[in-house]
């Protein structure tokens, strides 16, 4: 009785050691044929919507590396394996001084052809900043600097001029604080729904935190950063019908609930 269950205790555990064995070597072949076979190496990249961009090869690389900053596993397959597209990062781009111009990207992995397409979203020109009309770069509607510009003049395009003694940075928003490029942006709004066309903007010291738009009629606007008018369109269409703006030098608005022209 003892040695017939000796023999069923040596039987179940070479069962068990054969059964580890037969894994070990299936887990070993699947992480060789992933980690080391050509059958998920990425035969050819497609970047499209790349127009602003740099080259394909920089914006794999960049967006390649962000996934890996994600996942430190996804480092050990590397940007050449079809499984590392296939389950890294999508949507927005993080390391906005690289690819400034990029907004979002979507990527579609063909594991069967090895193909990865990076789809790419930039961002849409809302108006160009320049640093004492020269230096001049694109911004999107959040204010973000993405691209190199030319200096111009007009009603169409935005057009703002920085006389401030900094930087524009590519990536970076033209304003150190994303609420004053909204608000930036919503008395800009009104302006236009009252009829009015902005020749131009400046931005003043940014230390007493004013800016200034100059209307095609003549005068100038003064606004503070922290301060959207309250009903400015229709302020300013009501002034319209009594007062000729083209006889106006200024309208200073940077009191709230105040209007100050002369």
């Amino acid at each position: 009785m003892l040695l017939t269950d000796s023999r069923r205790s040596h039987k179940t555990l070479f069962l068990w050691l054969g059964f580890i064995t037969v894994f070990v070597f299936v887990v070993t072949g699947i992480a060789y044929l992933i980690l080391y076979s050509d059958l998920f190496t990425v035969s050819a990249f497609n970047v499209e919507g790349a127009h602003l961009s740099p080259n394909p090869e920089t914006v794999i690389s960049a967006l390649a590396m962000q996934s890996i900053q994600t996942s430190r596993a996804l480092g050990i397959l590397g940007k050449d394996h079809t499984l590392f597209w296939l389950f890294g990062e999508r949507d927005k781009v993080r390391d906005r001084h690289t690819l400034p111009a990029i907004a979002a990207f979507n990527v579609d992995v063909d594991v069967l052809r090895r193909n990865v397409q990076i789809t790419i979203k930039e961002r849409s020109l809302r108006g160009i900043v320049c640093a004492k009309e020269k230096n001049c770069y694109a911004f999107d509607d959040e204010g973000m600097i993405f691209a190199p510009a030319p200096f111009g003049k007009g009603v169409l395009i935005t057009q703002i001029i920085d006389p401030n003694e900094r930087p524009l940075v590519l990536g970076e928003a033209f304003l150190p604080r994303p609420q004053w490029v909204t608000n930036i942006f919503a008395v800009l709004n009104s302006i236009e729904n009252s009829g009015l066309l902005v020749d131009s903007i400046t931005l003043r010291d940014i230390a007493v935190q004013e800016w200034e738009a100059t209307l095609t009629l003549g005068p100038k606007l003064f606004f503070d950063f922290n301060v959207i008018p309250d009903d400015l369109d229709t302020v300013l269409t009501s002034l319209g019908e009594r007062v000729d703006f083209s006889r106006l030098q200024y309208l200073d608005f940077r009191v709230q609930n105040r209007v100050y022209y002369k």
